[in-house]
This record gives structure tokens, sequence and C-alpha cells, in this order.
């Protein structure tokens, strides 16, 4: 079971890296060919190892990398593992969708309703971000769509909802899947009182900072950015994510267990992906490269070591905090 289990996770975990890859190449078909593929598997490999940069605090008085960050990646929660290839994939059909002037199919939204299925039985924590964001995005178009073609792009979200009824009947009313005695529920608890729970409050901004830093300084660098739909669309997603887990809590015994935590993973992947999508052609089309792209590419070189440290951390301590 081990070895079959190993194996899906692994098999998962390669589809993440070949979906961030083809989305990178799909968003820039006029930069990737034949000639410079190498480069494309560079920036995809550096995007997989993608990492929250440490700081003396954390590192000799917290002696930890993950715990009160916002990271792209895990590497011991196994349903998450399996969660990535397929919301990444929701992701880009739904992103394909909002940026297209056609109107989508019955096929296509099919695709949407399957995946948003898959997600919900794996791990429903991205889909409480995609249906109130995604929603957001689609207002504009839906005042053009006649009430058939309304309905029928509302379905993902419809069954969404549905779906997460019965999820939070089975889990918290009839209390399934559970191996602690004591019940628990959910309620909104006070702001970030899981993340303090292991980290002091005034580090809290220094703990995000220091997380999500590539993409903060490409929103200063680059202001037109904020234009570009992938980085909007995921960092919409990001903000809802970590205001839900901020605000949102699980009272009993799983009350520090973090599970409203899990969407920030997908959502900070998804922000960091949609950032070097956009860099990319821009960095590369250089011949010289300005201050501003030297401190972007060391940013992202922070990134990706401080990745590369962390899974060297888990193997010497045998610990992912």
């Amino acid at each position: 079971m081990n070895w079959v289990t190993i194996g899906l996770l692994s098999v998962a975990t390669a589809t993440k890296y070949y979906l961030s890859r083809e989305i990178i190449a799909s968003l820039n078909q006029s930069i990737f060919n034949k000639n410079n593929y190498n480069y494309l598997t560079f920036i995809a490999l550096c995007l997989f190892f993608c990492f929250s940069i440490p700081d003396p605090f954390s590192w000799f008085i917290l002696k930890q990398m993950y715990v009160g960050r916002i990271v792209p990646t895990v590497w011991h929660n196994s349903t998450t593992i399996l969660l990535f290839p397929f919301a990444i994939l929701l992701f880009w059909k739904q992103l394909k969708l909002l940026n297209s002037t056609i109107k989508p199919g019955f096929k296509e939204i099919f695709i949407l309703n399957v995946l948003v299925l898959v997600n919900l039985i794996i791990k429903p924590s991205f889909i409480f971000v995609y249906v109130p964001v995604t929603f957001l995005f689609s207002l504009k178009k839906l005042r053009s769509y006649s009430m058939k073609e309304t309905i029928l792009y509302l379905t993902p979200f419809i069954s969404s909802g549905l779906m997460i009824i019965i999820q939070y009947y089975i889990i918290y009313q009839l209390q399934k899947g559970t191996m602690q005695a004591e019940e628990s529920s959910v309620s909104i608890g006070a702001p970030f009182a899981v993340y303090t729970y292991f980290i002091p409050k005034w580090y809290l901004p220094v703990s995000f900072f220091l997380s999500l830093l590539l993409p903060l300084y490409a929103m200063i660098a680059y202001r037109e950015i904020l234009k570009y739909t992938p980085f909007l669309y995921s960092l919409a997603l990001t903000i809802l994510g970590i205001i839900i887990s901020a605000t949102v809590i699980e009272t009993g015994s799983r009350m520090y267990h973090g599970n409203f935590m899990w969407q920030n993973v997908v959502c900070c992947h998804l922000l960091f992906l949609s950032t070097t999508a956009f860099l990319a052609p821009i960095i590369l089309a250089k011949k010289s490269w300005s201050k501003k792209d030297l401190i972007l590419i060391t940013f992202l070189i922070l990134h990706v070591f401080s990745g590369a440290l962390y899974l060297i951390k888990i193997g010497t301590t045998n610990s992912y905090y």
C-alpha cells in the first residue's frame, strides 16, 4: 500500500510540474519554441522548487520554515499533493473561459463540473476560493448570456455549493472521518488565530512578506502585471484564501490543525505560476537587464534556493515544520 501511495503522489507531483510548464508555454506561445525550450524547462523547474524565504528569526529562533508561512508547495500532506494537478487544471480551464470571447459550450462546462467534483472529493479547500472569485470574474460575461446559457455556466458553482453542504453535514454534523472523540464545528475566530498559535503576532507581516516576495515586487517593478488576467485571477484567489485562513476556524480538538489554510498552498503556487509566466517573456527578450530585472531574478533565486533548503531540512531533521 505504501508503494502504491508513493507512486500515486509521485505521478501527481510530476503532473503538477508538467501542467505548470505547459501553462507557461501556452501563455507565451510566441516566445517559447524548439529553439529555447530549455529556458521553459528551467523556468518550470524553478517554479517547482519555489518556497517561502527563511530569515534568521525563523531559522535560529523558531527553527521552522513552513509553519506560519504561505508556501507554494508541501511535501507532507498527501491530499494536497494529490489535489494539485486537478486544481491547476481547473484554474487553467476556467482561465481560458474568462479570456475567451466565445461563449462556452456543453463540453467545456461539463469538464469544469468534473474537475470541480474531483477537487471536492480529494480536498475541498481550493473550491472555497474558486467559486466566489470565479463568479465575480464572470459577472461581466454573464450580462450578455441568455437565461439558459447563464444556468449552464453556473452549474460548476451550483454543484460546488451542494457538495460542500453535503460534506459539511457529514464531517461536522455526523462527525464522520475524524479520529478525535471531541466534536468539532466551523466558526469565525479572532484574526489569524491559527497562525499566531505558531508564530508571534509581530512576525506575521514578515512571514507573509518573505513568502510572497517575488509577486509583491513584480507588482512594483511592472505595474502592468495588474492588467494581466492570469495574475489578477490568481492574486484574487490568494487574497481570498488568506482571508479565509485568517477568519475561519474549526472548534474543538481540530482548532489548530489548520484545515482552512490548505487553499493558500494551491493559490500561492498559481500566483507564482502567473508571475513567472508574465515575467519570462520580458526577461528573455532583453539583451541586458535593468536593475529591477536583476532584483526580480535575485528574488526568484532566493525562493528556489529556499525550496531546496527546505527539502534538505526535512531530510536532516525529519520534520516538515
